[in-house]
């Protein structure tokens, strides 16, 4: 049996986006797992000013990846993941081998600059079973949400040492004149932290469900089973919000001149794809999914991918071939 998770969700009130994709079998082997924490911000100077003198024109990119087995500070932060899980005393869940991967751009246009920023954190998850059968398995879900409210400074040959956790550090690094700027603000879209998956711990519980009972598994499934067919049920967030746009939290503020800062979402709802007959459910304070390897109701028996179904496709082939043909050949003697 197998999980393959994909979500995504834009946090509020961090003013960020985090998604999280894993594949996780119910064996309860190490599996690799993926979180991305992104964050769009916009800075406005219609009436000039020293950020468009600093900021236009500007194309810059940051981007680098490390990982725990061959640096330092990227196991300091691996330490620190799993701090915060031993500190959420629902979880016996724990993580090892983090790669981190880190992106800033930076494109200055006539009237406003973006900038983007992007932490993919890929560790190893581990001890995530709570409990398993032949036929169903109960998996820990209390792991899907670590924040770290600290400074997190990587280093990297290319850049040296880089605070990546805070927006505003980054531009003090690497565009101090700007920084200097913008450090008169109180606006909190720069101060808050990248890795924050709160987010997903609050709408864990709220997600809708949809049953497939033959679904091909693809490539962005992240199970490294493509092809296959398996009967899966879909965790899902209902609607969708527009990508781009107007800035959020677009706020006024005044230095040399008068400047607007924000934040744009791209939102996309949480996508958790899990074998057989799933459901989420919480006991006390743990989030819990648990799933059936056969689903069955009054009017249908689902069988799992390991099951002969290739023996009823055959025969529903064959039963409408045969169909045809009598069809046919009762047409061709009228």
């Amino acid at each position: 049996m197998v999980i393959a998770a994909l979500l995504s969700v834009t946090s509020h009130p961090a003013w960020a986006s985090v998604n999280i994709s894993a594949y996780l079998p119910s064996s309860g082997e190490s599996i690799p797992i993926h979180f991305k924490f992104e964050k769009w911000i916009v800075i406005r100077y219609l009436n000039g000013g020293k950020l468009r003198s600093l900021l236009e024109d500007k194309n810059m990119n940051v981007s680098f990846t490390e990982n725990s087995d061959n640096n330092t500070s990227v196991r300091q932060l691996l330490q620190q993941l799993n701090s915060y899980l031993s500190m959420n005393k629902t979880t016996t869940a724990h993580f090892t081998n983090l790669t981190l991967n880190y992106k800033t751009t930076v494109q200055g246009y006539q009237d406003h600059a973006d900038i983007d920023f992007s932490i993919t954190l890929s560790p190893t998850l581990e001890n995530y079973i709570i409990n398993r059968t032949d036929d169903a398995s109960m998996l820990d879900m209390d792991w899907i949400a670590p924040v770290i409210p600290n400074p997190v400074v990587i280093h990297s040959q290319q850049f040296g040492d880089l605070e990546v956790n805070y927006p505003m550090n980054l531009i003090k690094n690497q565009i101090p004149e700007a920084y200097d700027i913008l450090n008169g603000t109180t606006n909190i879209v720069l101060r808050q932290e990248l890795i924050n998956a709160t987010a997903l711990g609050k709408s864990f519980g709220s997600w809708e469900k949809l049953f497939d009972p033959a679904y091909v598994l693809t490539r962005s499934c992240v199970c490294n089973k493509e092809g296959q067919i398996v009967p899966l049920t879909t965790f899902s967030v209902g609607g969708t919000a527009p990508a781009g746009g107007w800035p959020e939290n677009d706020i006024k503020f005044t230095a040399d001149a008068y400047y607007y800062i924000g934040t744009i979402h791209d939102f996309i709802g949480p996508d958790v794809k899990v074998e057989g007959l799933a459901s989420i459910h919480i006991d006390g304070d743990k989030w819990i999914i648990s799933t059936t390897k056969v689903a069955r109701s009054d009017w249908i028996v689902v069988k799992p991918w390991y099951s002969l179904w290739w023996v009823d496709s055959t025969i529903g082939a064959a039963a409408v071939i045969v169909a045809w043909f009598f069809l046919f050949r009762r047409f061709k003697e009228n």
